[in-house]
C-alpha cells in the first residue's frame, strides 16, 4: 500500500549552502525539493500576523530580525505560536500570486504555469496547493518525501510543524563571516549589521528548534557537509529513514530548477560541479578588520553554539566600532534594501549601543529583564552565559 510523501523543509540564511543542501537531497530517488519558490507565502502570512497585532507590515519586505523592538518582539511572538490554518483573503490572491512567480522564476520555474490559479481559503489550504505543485512538477513515483527549500523562512518551522503532521526539517548554518564575506565580495549589497543580525537570528532558531518538543529538526553545518559530503549524506538518510543514494555526494548528479546540470554558485569566481572545500576560509582575504570585529561583535556568542571560533571576541563592545562602525559604500547597496537597511554612521551606532544590552546581560550577575529582546529566547541566553564567563574581556581566544 503506498503512502503520501512527507513534508520535507529546507532552510537557512542566504550563502549558507541552502542550494547545494537541496540539490543533494534532490539527487536521491525518492526525495524531491524545489529551490525557492514559496517565499512571498511566508511574507504574507507574517503580515497577517502583523495586521492582527495592528503593527504596519508590507508584504514586500524583509523578515525582520526582531532584536531590541517591541512591536518586532510581539510579532516574532505570534509567528511562534501561529498555525496556517487561519482564513486567507481571496482579494489578496491576485497580488500574492504575482509576487510567487516573480520571486520563483529563476529558481523553481516549473511551478510557475500552476500559480495562475492557486487558491485557497486558508493559508493551510493555499500550503497545500502550493506543495502540490511542487509534487506535481518536481516529483518522483514512490517518493517518500516532497518539499522545497526556502532561505529566510526559519521562524515558521514551528507553525508548519503544528500544521502539517510528519513533517521534517533541515536548517543549515554556515560561518558569519564567510555568509558575509560572500554576499559583500561582489554584486549589490547588504549592510553589515543587517547580514550579521539575520545570521544571529536564524542560528539562535537552529538552537532553539532542536530542542523544541513537536518539531523533528535537524541542524547541519555546511563546512561539515562540503568536507565529509559522504557522511554528511548518510547521516541525513539515516535521520530520513530512506536508503542511501551514492548520487548525493556525486555533483554531477545534481540539477537544476528546469532539471538541467546544476553548477554551483560562487561569488569567488567560476561555479563548478565540485564540493568548494577551498572556499570554507576564503572570508580571511575578503574581511577588513573592521568588519570581522563588527561581525564577531554581534555574532559571537551565537558562533559558539555551532563550534565556530571568533578570532578575537571582547566581552564588552569596542569603543572603536562605535565610533567608526563599518558601512557599505552607498552605490553597491542593493536598491531594494535602500528602503529598509540603515546605512549611515548615527543609525548604525545608535544600533550598536543597543548591543551593548546584550553583553550586560551575558555576565554572570547579569539581569534576566531583556532577555528576549536580546537573545530571542531567554533559555537562549542561560545557555550562553556559562560560555561567556569563560572570556575575559579584550583577550584573544
Amino acid at each position: 500500500m503506498s503512502t503520501s510523501p512527507r513534508l520535507l523543509f529546507v532552510s537557512g540564511m542566504f550563502r549558507s549552502g541552502t542550494t547545494l543542501l537541496g540539490r543533494m537531497l534532490n539527487a536521491h530517488p525518492r526525495i524531491a525539493v524545489a529551490s525557492d519558490p514559496y517565499l512571498p507565502f511566508f511574507k504574507a502570512l507574517r503580515s497577517r500576523e502583523a495586521a492582527d497585532l495592528g503593527i504596519a507590515s508590507s508584504p514586500d519586505e524583509p523578515l525582520g530580525d526582531y532584536y531590541f523592538d517591541r512591536d518586532q518582539g510581539r510579532l516574532f511572538a505570534a509567528i511562534q505560536q501561529c498555525r496556517l490554518e487561519r482564513a486567507l483573503d481571496e482579494a489578496e490572491l491576485p497580488a500574492l500570486r504575482q509576487r510567487l512567480r516573480a520571486y520563483g522564476q529563476p529558481y523553481a520555474p516549473l511551478v510557475s504555469p500552476g500559480l495562475e490559479t492557486l487558491a485557497g481559503a486558508t493559508f493551510a489550504k493555499l500550503f497545500d496547493a502550493m506543495l502540490e505543485l511542487v509534487a506535481r512538477h518536481y516529483g518522483k513515483a514512490g517518493a517518500a518525501y516532497v518539499g522545497f527549500k526556502e532561505v529566510w523562512a526559519d521562524e515558521f518551522i514551528p507553525c508548519l510543524a503544528r500544521s502539517v503532521p510528519g513533517a521534517k526539517f533541515l536548517q543549515i548554518v554556515r560561518d558569519p563571516r564567510a555568509v558575509c564575506a560572500s554576499k559583500n565580495v561582489t554584486g549589490s549589497r547588504y549592510t553589515w549589521l543587517f547580514m550579521a543580525r539575520q545570521w544571529r537570528k536564524l542560528a539562535a532558531l537552529a538552537w532553539r528548534y532542536q530542542r523544541q518538543p513537536g518539531v523533528d529538526v535537524k541542524v547541519i553545518r555546511y563546512e561539515d557537509l562540503v568536507s565529509e559530503p559522504l557522511q554528511s549524506t548518510r547521516d541525513l538518510c539515516a535521520w530520513l529513514g530512506v536508503d542511501h543514494s551514492p548520487q548525493m555526494s556525486d555533483p554531477a548528479a545534481f540539477v537544476d530548477g528546469q532539471g538541467k546540470p546544476w553548477i554551483q554558485n560562487s561569488s569567488y569566481g567560476q561555479g563548478a560541479q565540485e564540493f568548494a572545500r577551498s572556499g570554507v576560509d576564503k572570508w580571511r582575504g575578503s574581511l577588513g578588520p573592521r568588519e570581522l570585529a563588527l561581525i564577531e561583535t554581534l555574532c559571537g556568542p551565537e558562533m559558539l553554539l555551532h563550534g565556530y571560533r571568533p578570532d578575537r571576541l571582547r566581552g564588552t563592545i569596542d569603543e572603536g566600532l562605535l565610533r567608526d562602525p563599518p558601512l557599505v559604500d552607498s552605490a553597491s547597496l542593493a536598491a531594494w534594501a535602500r528602503a529598509y537597511m540603515r546605512n549611515d554612521v548615527p543609525g548604525t551606532r545608535a544600533e550598536l549601543a543597543r548591543e551593548s544590552l546584550r553583553y550586560a546581560l551575558l555576565r554572570p550577575d547579569g539581569e534576566r529583564a531583556g532577555a528576549e529582546e536580546a537573545f530571542l529566547f531567554p533559555e537562549l541566553l542561560e545557555a550562553l552565559r556559562p560560555r561567556f564567563a569563560q572570556i575575559p574581556a579584550a583577550i584573544e581566544i
